[in-house]
């Protein structure tokens, strides 16, 4: 591995070399000054041993290294090439008068999403609206205060913001998300519905989906929930989790026995002990159990038998049965018939 680290970066460096002098070549009979790519390396060179901007020019470096050879190098091409050349300074800055101009807009945008990760909601707002009268029709800004409302719970302001962000920029998911997700929070639940499919239908998230099932649970639609709450438990992060114990809410009183175990054993006296484990993240209750089993004599008996308490997450609970005494294990069968959804 380390030999073929040593000759792709040998092959690299000659390639990069041999790229620099073709293209300070066609530079010069294009009519460009040449010399800007002295420059440009010089530039590179510095800012590799600055380490300034190493997040953004770390993929750059890592496929284009600079050097002090490669700047070396660009030097001695230069100087054989005719002096002079267009460096296109006037046309650069004239093509780029309107990004400079709406500098201090992006800037105050990124000074309020900072605030908005440090959870100063005050400033934030001050940052967001600054960069709105600055460029009101970035999207982006009309978002940013989204979020913003969205983080002191003015669901209806968000609402609006998001719907200002939406007219400058209808086709990205994530406006479309977080005003369904604001409709949802106001109880809206139509318009939340709409929002959150317009933005399935741009990029499936496990947000959309979960916000989806929530709105299905409420109108009584369980199929309608499972089915969404079981996309959204696909993600591997907290909405999935969340997605997951909805299921779990939803489905255990119809079918316990697919997230409830039970199982039973014998004591000493060969009387049957019954073991009921709760291995989901959703505390349960009144957990009924059928034992069948068959007695000394042959003959086959079934009882009931409830666990009254509650079994919180991840808990077992054991209790005597009354069955017994049973000559082996093999004699009983158990089976979990009922549970309820508790309070924690």
């Amino acid at each position: 591995s380390l030999g073929a680290q040593l000759i792709t970066q040998r092959n690299s460096r000659s390639a990069e070399l041999e790229a620099d002098l073709y293209g300070m070549r066609y530079m010069s009979r294009a009519g460009y000054d040449p010399q800007a790519a002295v420059t440009l390396q010089e530039t590179f060179v510095r800012l590799s041993q600055s380490g300034a901007d190493q997040g953004r020019l770390a993929a750059l470096f890592a496929s284009h290294p600079p050097s002090e050879e490669r700047v070396q190098r660009n030097r001695e091409t230069a100087a054989s090439l005719p002096p002079g050349g267009d460096l296109g300074t006037e046309r650069y800055l004239a093509a780029t008068a309107a990004l400079r101009a709406r500098a201090p807009a992006y800037d105050a945008y990124e000074q309020g999403r900072m605030a908005l990760a440090d959870k100063r909601l005050a400033d934030a707002e001050r940052f967001g609206q600054q960069a709105v009268r600055l460029l009101p029709a970035e999207a982006q800004f009309h978002g940013l205060l989204g979020d913003i409302s969205t983080a002191s719970g003015h669901y209806a302001d968000a609402v609006a913001h998001y719907r200002d962000a939406l007219a400058h920029n209808e086709r990205f998911f994530y406006y479309h998300l977080q005003k369904g997700s604001a409709h949802r929070a106001l109880e809206q639940w139509d318009a939340a519905a709409s929002e959150l499919t317009a933005s399935l239908n741009l990029l499936p998230t496990a947000d959309a989906y979960y916000g989806l099932g929530a709105i299905a649970e409420h109108r009584g639609d369980r199929a309608g929930a499972l089915e969404q709450y079981g996309r959204a438990a696909q993600s591997s992060g907290a909405v999935g989790q969340a997605a997951a114990d909805a299921i779990v809410r939803l489905d255990l009183p119809q079918n316990p026995g697919k997230y409830l175990s039970v199982e039973g054993r014998l004591d000493a006296q060969g009387r049957l002990i019954i073991d009921v484990t709760n291995p989901t993240r959703v505390p349960t209750g009144e957990v009924e159990v059928t034992l069948r089993y068959v007695d000394a004599n042959g003959a086959t008996h079934e009882t009931r038998h409830t666990f009254s308490g509650s079994l919180a997450p991840g808990a077992k609970a054991s209790w005597a049965s009354g069955v017994g005494p049973l000559q082996s294990a093999g004699a009983f069968q158990t089976s979990i018939v009922s549970a309820k959804v508790t309070t924690p």
